[in-house]
C-alpha cells in the first residue's frame, strides 16, 4: 500500500545524533579541513551532522564516502559556496535528513550519490529548491526506503539533473508534492 502524505511533517529517522555512537567519524567543519590537509579522507566518513555546513559560502569538495551512514538535517541548507559532493556507492547510507541540501543556490554545485540499498528514508525537503546545482542521485534498488517525505525533490530547476530509484518494494508514504516542478529526469521502477 503507498500512501501520499499530506501537509509539512519533516521525516527525520536517524537514530541518535551524529557523533553520539563510538565508532561514528562526523564530518564536522575541522574534520573537513583535516581532509584537505591529508590527515583525515572523506571516505571514512560515517555520518554528517546535523546544519554543519548550513549557509556556508566555502568551497567544499568530497570525493567516495562509502561508510556513510546518515546525513544530518540542514547539513548543506542554504549553503552559498560550491559544493561538489561525488559520493559515489553509499552501501550504508540510511537516512538523508529533512532539509540536507535545501536551497543550495551556487550553479556551480553538483550533487552525486550512486547505489543507496540501505536507504530508509528521505526526509523533507531534502533536495528542494536546488537552484541551477546538477543532482545526481542513481539510487538503484532501495529494498528498505519506506518513506519520501514532503517536497523532498521539489523544485530542481536544472534540466541536467537525473533522480534514479530501482525497486522500492518498501515504499509506504510519498510526500505531498515529492517530484514537484521539478527538472531534469525522473526514474521511479
Amino acid at each position: 500500500m503507498l500512501v501520499l502524505l499530506l501537509g509539512t511533517t519533516l521525516f527525520d529517522a536517524a537514530a541518535g545524533a551524529c557523533g553520539d555512537g563510538a565508532a561514528d567519524v562526523p564530518l564536522t567543519q575541522a574534520y573537513y579541513l583535516a581532509i584537505g590537509r591529508g590527515e583525515k579522507k572523506a571516505s571514512d566518513v560515517t555520518c554528517i551532522p546535523d546544519k554543519v555546513f548550513e549557509g556556508f559560502a566555502g568551497a567544499v569538495t568530497l570525493g567516495p564516502m562509502p561508510a556513510l551512514a546518515s546525513i544530518g538535517g540542514q547539513a548543506f541548507s542554504s549553503m552559498q559556496g560550491v559544493l561538489t559532493l561525488e559520493a559515489g556507492d553509499c552501501p550504508q547510507l540510511t537516512t538523508i535528513g529533512f532539509w540536507a541540501f535545501y536551497s543550495l543556490s551556487n550553479p556551480a554545485s553538483t550533487v552525486t550519490f550512486g547505489a543507496l540499498p540501505a536507504l530508509a528514508s528521505i526526509g523533507g525537503y531534502a533536495f528542494s529548491g536546488m537552484q541551477g546545482v546538477v543532482l545526481t542521485l542513481e539510487a538503484g534498488d532501495c529494498p528498505q526506503l519506506s518513506t519520501i517525505g514532503p517536497e523532498a525533490f521539489a523544485f530542481l530547476s536544472n534540466p541536467a539533473s537525473t533522480v534514479s530509484f530501482g525497486a522500492l518494494p518498501a515504499l509506504t508514504a510519498i510526500g505531498e508534492s515529492a517530484f514537484s516542478s521539478m527538472q531534469g529526469v525522473l526514474t521511479l521502477e
